[in-house]
């Protein structure tokens, strides 16, 4: 095997103390039975019941990684067949997937959304847009073409949750789809354009024309647990997505999984993704906010001196956007880097620094070295490291192990240790690859 070239001292790393691996045991509220559910759900919504037979019904799926989402969409599809009318897929994913029609189409495919999955609902992908209308200061409220000249009813499907770019009483939800989703490229320039500050604003005041202008039949909220399972769903009428997603939005942020600690020097990050994070990496999660830091009002946030990334998930198609916000990374992200992608992300959000390339190193081993030598003078022995999977699978992670009886968990949380401090020092295979951790907690 040809080693890369050594750029750090990697011997540093031999003076960190070992890790110990635990295990957070979350609050674990979930559906048994999803698909009913859902289509439980959809039997309170009563705009549903003025449909006629044979009528059209479009039903949102967006990009991000939601648990079950094709059966979810699925079990609504096969809901709208029971009640007569004809439901299609349409893609609202703003300026994901490249911002183009094949691009959402392949992405959406990385999630199982697909004709077949769907049980034969057609899948529609589009780039096209039409101005609907315009919020009382002027900005215009783009929606999906299709959607607006070729449905009867549309049924809005999302999860809620925390956004990684900004804070508000609604953040990422069923409004969000509305005037981001199916707003396209376009609506997803306008909300962002208005800095981190005003996005929250301005997609309540978008949202509101889309649910004005549209036939808006209601909504599907999908809230998760720590383990990324379906928790809940909620169904909303049109007319309570502006008032009721922010009590949905508070009950997420209690199900939304945090680490122990609220400090450390070294973040390791396994990978990151569009799938993982609309950032790559939850910045609830890492702290990590850069150019749309909301300020002191958000609350304490967590604190990492070095943030280290290793990899990119293939299913994140080359976008690395929230890569900038690490401080070192490896040559394989960089490599796996769609710019194209990752840049038209960035460019729209108009959060650029996300899309800024950190120090890269040949492999995981010298990128953790830098991180080490990064610190200065310190007592290495007495370094502090976390390593995670990724900012959706906390359930298993590694620290140092001096500072085990240093954690606090958030309220609802447990620790369990699995290995003895000194039972776990940091390893690396032959390429230099740090051993990893063992995949996510099925569901069951």
């Amino acid at each position: 095997m040809t080693h890369p070239p050594e750029l750090v001292d990697v011997s540093v790393l031999d003076q960190l103390g070992p890790l110990v691996q635990c295990r957070l045991r979350f609050p674990r509220p979930r559906l048994d039975d999803v698909p009913g559910e859902v289509k439980s759900a959809l039997a309170r919504l009563p705009a549903l019941g003025g449909l006629e037979q044979g009528q059209r019904v479009a039903v949102t799926a967006g990009s991000r990684g939601i648990t079950g989402i094709a059966p979810i969409l699925r079990a609504a599809c096969e809901y709208l067949r029971t009640l007569g009318v004809e439901p299609v897929v349409v893609s609202a994913m703003g300026s994901h997937g490249g911002g183009t029609a094949a691009g959402q189409r392949d992405l959406l495919r990385s999630l199982g959304i697909t004709e077949e999955a769907l049980g034969g609902t057609p899948v529609i992908c589009s780039a096209e847009t039409d101005i609907i209308g315009h919020t009382p200061d002027g900005l215009a409220v783009h929606a999906d073409r299709f959607t607006v000249r070729e449905v009867h009813g549309v049924l809005v499907v999302n999860r809620v949750k925390p956004h990684t770019a900004f804070r508000g009483p609604t953040e990422s939800g069923l409004l969000k789809m509305l005037a981001v989703g199916l707003g396209r490229q376009p609506g997803a320039t306008i909300v962002h354009s208005r800095g981190p500050g005003s996005m929250c604003a301005a997609i309540r005041s978008m949202a509101a024309v889309s649910l004005e202008k549209l036939p808006v039949l209601g909504g599907l909220a999908i809230l998760e647990n720590g383990y990324e399972e379906t928790a809940e769903i909620v169904p909303l009428m049109a007319q309570e997505f502006l008032s009721r997603e922010e009590t949905l939005l508070a009950r997420a942020r209690e199900l939304l999984p945090r680490l122990p600690l609220a400090a450390a020097d070294i973040l390791v990050v396994e990978q990151i993704g569009k799938e993982v994070s609309g950032t790559g990496m939850d910045t609830n999660i890492t702290g990590r906010w850069g150019d749309s830091d909301p300020g002191p009002e958000a609350g304490p946030t967590p604190g990492f001196r070095r943030v280290v990334v290793l990899d990119l998930t293939p299913s994140s198609h080359g976008n690395a956007t929230g890569i900038g916000l690490a401080d070192f990374t490896t040559d394989r992200v960089v490599q796996a880097m769609d710019r194209r992608v990752t840049y038209t992300n960035c460019l729209t959000s108009t959060l650029i620094d996300r899309a800024r390339l950190p120090l890269f190193l040949p492999d995981d081993r010298q990128a953790l070295a830098a991180a080490v030598l990064s610190l200065g003078e310190v007592d290495r022995g007495r370094a502090s490291l976390v390593q995670i999977r990724d900012t959706l699978h906390l359930d298993v992670i590694r620290v140092s192990a001096h500072v085990v009886g240093k954690m606090e968990p958030p309220p609802g949380v447990t620790v369990e240790v699995e290995e003895q401090p000194g039972a776990f020092p940091m390893g690396f295979d032959a390429g230099g690859r740090l051993a990893r951790l063992p995949a996510p907690e099925a569901s069951g």
